[in-house]
């Protein structure tokens, strides 16, 4: 095949290469320059407006993770006062338990109220009531001895 333009190199005619070539040469130059950079320039906006979608999730999951922590951080407080709350209530509970164990009688002293208690048998007392019946029941036997004194009186001495 044969090119039927004519070639635009001055050095492949062995020609002086004319005004117009050399500004239509620089012109073409300029052109695939200008194309190139505008490929760059719209490769670097894309990867800019990736850059910047990435920083705005990275920014969301750094909100969600500080708002998680925060949530977590507010349990574990909580649960803190709670365990601090029922470790004062513990701490009082055994402060009244050893205040009371003080005014409980130990061993020994419990050994020595059994000896009393063998040595004067309280079921042998008397209660009030039996008191207040053997009273009665005497009072009784009295006034009837009397009863019994003044018959046998009349009888025997016409008293």
């Amino acid at each position: 095949m044969i090119n039927s333009n004519p070639p635009n190199n001055a050095i492949a005619n062995n020609k002086q290469p004319d005004k117009n070539q050399v500004q239509q040469s620089n012109f073409q130059l300029i052109l695939q320059n200008l194309e190139t950079t505008n490929r760059r320039l719209k490769l670097s906006e894309e990867k800019q407006t990736l850059i910047s979608r990435k920083f705005e999730l990275l920014e969301q999951n750094l909100v969600n993770f500080e708002r998680a922590t925060n949530q977590k951080i507010s349990n574990l407080n909580e649960q803190v006062q709670m365990i601090n709350k029922e470790l004062n209530e513990l701490k009082e509970t055994v402060s009244n338990i050893l205040e009371t164990l003080k005014n409980v009688a130990d061993k020994n002293t419990v050994k020595e109220i059994e000896k009393y208690l063998e040595l004067w048998n309280p079921v042998k007392f008397a209660t009030i009531d039996d008191v207040r019946r053997i009273v009665n029941e005497e009072r009784t036997s009295v006034s009837e001895n009397k009863t019994i004194k003044k018959d046998l009186n009349k009888l025997f001495f016409n008293k």
